[in-house]
Parts: C-alpha cells; structure tokens; sequence
C-alpha cells in the first residue's frame, strides 16, 4: 500500500457492510455487527463465510486476513467464560489469538434489497420484475419457464449445489408461481401465503409437521437444506463490498457442505 491510498479499519469495513445490510433491518432477537476486534484494526483482506467454525477461522488465518465476515453470528447469548474447551469459544479465542475482527450481517442481510432472499431469487432465475416480498425475509416470484415439481426439484438440486432436495409431497403437479424461504421455514408463514397463488415453497429446511400443513393446502415444498438456501448471498456481498472497498480484498471461504452431513 503506498503512503497515498487511505488505510482501511474495520470500521470502514462495518459501515460498507451496514450500508448494503442496515442494521434496523435486524430482528430484535439478533446478535449482529462487530462481535470480536476493535474497530480502528486496519485490514487489507477479508475472508467471508456462512459460519464461524474453527475452519472458517483457520482459513482466514491462513489466508492473512484481518476480517472474517460471517452471515449467521457466532454468539447469539452472552457468555459467562472464555474456554478453549468449548467450540464455540475455542473459534473465538482463535480469531483473537490471530488478531481477526469477526463481524456478522444476519437478518439485516437476509431482509435487505439484494440479500440473501434476493441472491436466491437470482440463483434460481426467478423473474426480477414480478418479484413480491413476503414479510421482511422471503420472496414470491416466477419460475423462468412453468415446471413439473420433479423437474423444479433438479433444477433447484443443480442451482444450489445442494447433494439432494426432499419434497413433502408425491404429486408431480405443474408450478410457476413459488415462494422463496431462505434458511427455514415456519408455520407463521402459512397464512399470508394462501393469498399468493403458490403452488411452491422453496426453502432450507422444514418441519415435518408444517410440510403436511402445506401439502394439505395444495402447497409443495422442496427442502434444499439450509446451507446451500443461504450460501449464495456471499460471492455477491464480496462483489459489492470489493465496489465500495477496492483498496482491499474480499474472498469467500470455500466452506463446507453441510447438507452431505447425514443426521
């Protein structure tokens, strides 16, 4: 870096993340922004990944970087101990011990235009100009062309990377107009969906309960798993951020597949 180019902190960094996912997006509930470091660090690369694990944090070690920008937080409850026995913290002491800021966008990312529920969308080529939101997080939209479910299951299985999708229904019955549900599904939901002419919901994970709930009102699902419904906010969060931070750089961690995990 020469002595003419500005020296970027984390701070700088924070207010690039929070102008694409605003903070008062958030739910109440969450636990996001700047969790370890201090904000005047200066960082020249940053690693971002859905997860902080040790693996997340050890890749961002070994790539040198100064930042590890995670969409679901680390800590969601305040901790009463700093212990290496404990996962969670062990990755915290971690990225302290290697002198890495850990910043989460959660539910600010996931409402906010172009993020997560948007990036989806996008994934799976729904239509930008018939997109509608549902509530702060989901989308309704049209497929590119009208699909039988089981070929909409293996476009979604191909989109998203994912090693399998589960359906709650054995009905193979025409969809067009779908609704998209990054991360999870909840029974809250249903109702503001009988309104919307689905045929679909797309989403990471389900009930099994609540899928029986919408397969009795004439609604599929297809359950891609919750990793590969959220993972594909990242390669564009990098983008934007290398736009508005070009001093720096900006890499998405390879990461792991979650859904060929067998629970």
């Amino acid at each position: 870096m020469s002595k003419h180019e500005k020296i970027i902190k984390a701070s700088d960094v924070m207010q690039a993340l929070e102008t694409l996912a605003p903070p008062e997006l958030a739910a109440e509930w969450d636990s996001i922004g700047l969790s370890i470091g201090h904000p005047d660090q200066t960082v020249q690369k940053v690693l971002l990944a859905l997860d902080a694990t040790y693996e997340a944090a050890s890749q961002a070690a070994s790539q040198n970087c100064q930042m590890l920008i995670t969409h679901h937080p680390l800590f969601f409850e305040p901790i009463q101990s700093i212990r290496e026995d404990i996962c969670e913290q062990e990755v915290a002491i971690c990225l302290i011990r290697s002198g890495i800021c850990l910043a989460s966008a959660h539910t600010n990312l996931d409402a906010a235009p172009g993020g997560v529920a948007d990036s989806l969308c996008d994934a799976l080529e729904l239509a930008a100009e018939d997109r509608q939101s549902i509530g702060m997080y989901a989308r309704a939209g049209l497929l590119p062309r009208p699909m039988a479910l089981s070929e909409l299951r293996r476009f979604v299985t191909e989109k998203l990377g994912s090693s399998g999708c589960r359906l709650n229904t054995d009905m193979n019955h025409e969809v067009e107009r779908v609704g998209i549900f990054p991360g999870s599904f909840s029974a809250d939901e249903i109702d503001s969906l009988m309104t919307m002419n689905l045929q679909c919901v797309i989403t990471g994970e389900i009930k099994h309960h609540v899928g029986l709930m919408l397969a009795a009102r004439g609604i599929s699902v297809i359950d891609a798993g919750h990793d590969v419904t959220e993972r594909v906010v990242l390669l564009p969060l990098a983008e934007k951020l290398s736009k508005m931070l070009p001093q720096i750089s900006f890499a998405v961690m390879d990461g792991l597949d979650y859904n060929r995990v067998a629970f």
